[in-house]
């Protein structure tokens, strides 16, 4: 297919999609999720935690169809198509776009027993300036890693960063290969950290709850599909959410 001709399919596509929607609305269909849902996801949370809640909502709602986009980058909802988008610690610095937070989680901070026999245990915020650090990389924004201060505010900290992915998978497998300290949230390292593969360090030390939120566009009109999805993930992970 040409560059023109994909193009072409991709308006398209979302023509088809819009006249679905207004059909719905104009069908007085308002509370009853149908048609197709397109959903861009994380990776692993999409995985581990949205998959499962979408297999019920689809059991629920049999006239939904759904399309999911499983990726770690911030996909752009209006260009890509997207009724909505599941994204961690990041809002939308763009005025299009509407965040509301359906959870919370707290990093954890760890890494291999091998790095940390050979580079020592880090006991305090400050130690991680004498660490090699793989973090998270963002092309819109920095994610630095925050500590609770004696005095009660935030600070700042890392330590050297010697790798930087897009993807927290990645990071959790850099980490087991003893690359070095790695923050990031228990779904993606529980498994690591109970089999022993990774030893959890500054355990001891407030960090900065992350957001977890869903994304939607202001210019569109919100369907019965879109809104009961994110009513249903706000009842459903209540339990890690911080008010």
């Amino acid at each position: 297919m040409t560059d023109e001709g994909k193009l072409y399919y991709d308006h398209c596509k979302r023509i088809l999609h819009l006249l679905e929607e207004t059909d719905a609305i104009i069908g007085g269909d308002r509370g009853t999720p149908s048609g197709l849902l397109r959903l861009t996801v994380p990776t692993a949370f999409g995985r581990l935690h949205v998959l499962p809640l979408l297999h019920r909502y689809m059991a629920t709602w049999p006239d939904l169809r759904v399309d999911v986009s499983f990726s770690d980058r911030v996909e752009e909802l209006v260009d890509g198509g997207y009724d909505l988008a599941i994204r961690i610690g990041i809002g939308s610095p763009d005025s299009r776009m509407i965040s509301c937070v359906v959870a919370h989680h707290v990093g954890i901070f760890c890494a291999a027993p091998s790095y940390l026999d050979l580079r020592g245990r880090p006991e305090k915020p400050d130690d991680l300036l004498s660490h090699d650090c793989v973090v998270f990389r963002s092309e819109t924004r920095r994610h630095p890693w925050r500590f609770r201060d004696d005095d009660g505010s935030w600070a700042n900290m890392s330590g050297r960063v010697r790798l930087r992915f897009d993807s927290g998978e990645a990071i959790r497998d850099a980490a087991i290969a003893g690359v070095g300290v790695v923050k990031l949230p228990s779904f993606l390292v529980q498994e690591a950290l109970a089999d022993g593969r990774l030893e959890q360090v500054l355990s001891g030390h407030e960090t900065e709850s992350v957001p977890i939120q869903a994304v939607y566009s202001s210019k569109r009109y919100l369907s019965a599909k879109v809104r009961c999805l994110i009513d249903l993930m706000s009842t459903e992970w209540t339990a890690t959410r911080r008010r």
